[in-house]
């Protein structure tokens, strides 16, 4: 038999024939039960099925159907030229061929969610044909698993896509269609049936939208070797499924331009600087969905922004602002776990503080020594404040003008105080983990929030998470096997898995006035 030559697939369009629909008394027990084929012609996989213009592939189910979205949903490999046209009858579905089929080839029809029962609309799911028009069918197959990155949970109802190994990375990207779909079972498996001898791309999607395209938000797994398959095969590892930000348009939003050279800029989703931003000469700090660069004013001017593979910003293009005057925008409020730093964000970067100009008191109007006063390593818009507190107190923080002066050579004018109190030591709790590994460990509070990051090294004594607040916490390591300092999520364009990493399964409770000890063994 021919060898078969690999081109992109395309969707077929649909030509509908109206024709009588045949109803189903309502009522009863709800059909949760998906249609089933009962006969198909040709029978699955035949051989020597050599059809041709006019000819038709009849389907009958066990329960009267209904066809919907089939123009996105049929994909055929090898792709038809023409689209075929169909007709539905009752409990029989009829697809007649506008053209001839190759001699010698295996045509398979994947119908994803098209046919559907007429009550319940439930979706004959992963419903596959197959035939040859020669006298061989093509009996090859892949067989894999996919797990969830974190928690190794089976990835349940996951569609598998292949490509052929020449597909351009660039082309997958941008939607090009598989050549061959499945669907993950209860237990995260898969097989993909009916293919011939050769070399293949495999990725797994949490499709929501039922399209066949990874589109940003959906969840992703990637294979990163390519898989040739000569046999029965089985991919030797689970592929590890990461969900991804959703991101469909990346592009500036909004700008703020001062006169003394800073720049703000809302993005239309969060961005990681580092990877994402090119902003040549100039300082940039990001967080969320806000991005920061900054220099003196007449380099900035001459300044592009460049958010790669998406939107650039040309700097003398955007008009100046009012400069807005030099202030805190976040400071300790309420009752606070720390009872020796203080964090206070502004709305500038941060380039000198004067400890001396800094005073700290107590409700009972004793005078509390500051320890030191330094601007943050992990945000320059912030700086930390040390002191002992004390346990159980209310403390105001009072800053003189002067005190702190930000980019711009712009300072604090007023005289501004911040309040709040601090926990109790027997209010609080502490949980100390034995860990042996490298990367990073997070310890995580029940709403989510990361509330602390350890670097990791192997050896290291046991890590003491201290003065923590009753309640459950979960913890989660990040690994970092090529060294770059940061952990590397699943990544389509430049086909890359997601480094290791792994939530531990059962959340920690701990309790008021206790230490608290777990043991963590990560892989």
């Amino acid at each position: 038999m021919g060898r078969i030559k690999f081109i992109f697939i395309t969707t077929i369009s649909i030509v509908v024939y109206s024709c009588a629909q045949v109803g189903v008394p309502s009522g009863g027990v709800e059909d949760k039960d998906a249609p089933r084929a009962l006969q198909i012609s040709p029978e699955l996989g035949g051989i020597g099925y050599a059809l041709k213009k006019g000819d038709m592939i009849s389907v009958e189910f066990d329960e009267y159907v209904n066809v919907r979205q089939l123009s996105a949903q049929l994909l055929v490999s090898p792709p038809l030229t023409k689209p075929m046209e169909w007709v539905v009858k009752g409990k029989w579905v009829y697809f007649i061929l506008q053209e001839d089929l190759d001699e010698d080839r295996t045509y398979i029809f994947q119908f994803g969610d098209a046919i559907v029962d007429v009550n319940e609309g439930n979706p004959a799911s992963g419903f596959v044909h197959a035939f040859s028009t020669g006298d061989q069918l093509d009996t090859l197959s892949l067989s894999g698993r996919v797990e969830d990155v974190f928690t190794d949970e089976k990835q349940k109802g996951k569609r598998v896509f292949l490509y052929d190994a020449g597909t351009p990375l660039d082309t997958i990207v941008l939607g090009a269609l598989p050549l061959f779909v499945t669907t993950t079972d209860d237990a995260g498996e898969f097989t993909v049936d009916y293919m011939p001898k050769g070399e293949y791309r495999v990725i797994a999607v949490d499709d929501v939208d039922r399209n066949y395209i990874w589109t940003a938000g959906e969840a992703l797994a990637i294979n990163s070797e390519m898989v040739e398959v000569v046999g029965n095969d089985t991919l030797q590892e689970a592929m590890q499924m990461q969900m991804t930000l959703n991101t469909d348009v990346k592009y500036f939003v909004d700008t703020y331009k001062d006169p003394l050279g800073l720049l703000k800029m809302e993005l239309s989703g969060e961005v990681d600087a580092d990877k994402e931003i090119e902003a040549e000469g100039l300082e940039v700090y990001s967080e969320g969905e806000i991005l920061w660069v900054w220099d003196m004013p007449e380099e900035l001017e001459k300044s592009t922004v460049i958010w790669k593979s998406a939107d650039t910003l040309k700097v003398s293009e955007e008009s100046v602002g009012e400069l807005i005057d030099f202030d805190v925008v976040g400071a300790p409020e309420g009752k606070q776990v720390s009872g020796s730093t203080a964090s206070l964000t502004f709305n500038r970067p941060v380039t000198e503080v004067h400890k001396e100009q800094f005073k700290l008191t107590r409700s009972d109007s004793i005078n509390v020594e500051i320890k030191s006063v330094f601007i943050s390593e992990e945000s320059p818009f912030q700086i930390e404040v040390e002191a002992s507190f004390g346990r159980g107190h209310v403390v105001e923080l009072t800053m003189l003008p002067g005190a702190v002066k930000g980019f711009g050579d712009v300072a604090l004018l007023d005289t501004i105080s911040k309040k709040w109190s601090t926990f109790k030591q027997d209010e609080l709790a502490e949980l100390k983990v034995e860990i042996d590994a490298e990367g990073w460990l997070e310890l995580i509070s029940a709403n989510g929030k990361v509330i602390e990051v350890v670097d990791l090294e192997p050896g290291m004594e046991p890590v003491l998470f201290k003065n923590l607040t009753p309640g459950s916490y979960a913890l989660r390591w990040l690994g970092d096997p090529n060294g770059n300092g940061r952990w590397d999520d699943v990544s389509l364009e430049r086909w890359e898995l997601p480094e290791p990493a792994r939530v531990m399964q059962e959340p920690i409770k701990v309790k008021a006035d206790w230490s608290h000890e777990v043991s963590w063994q990560v892989r």
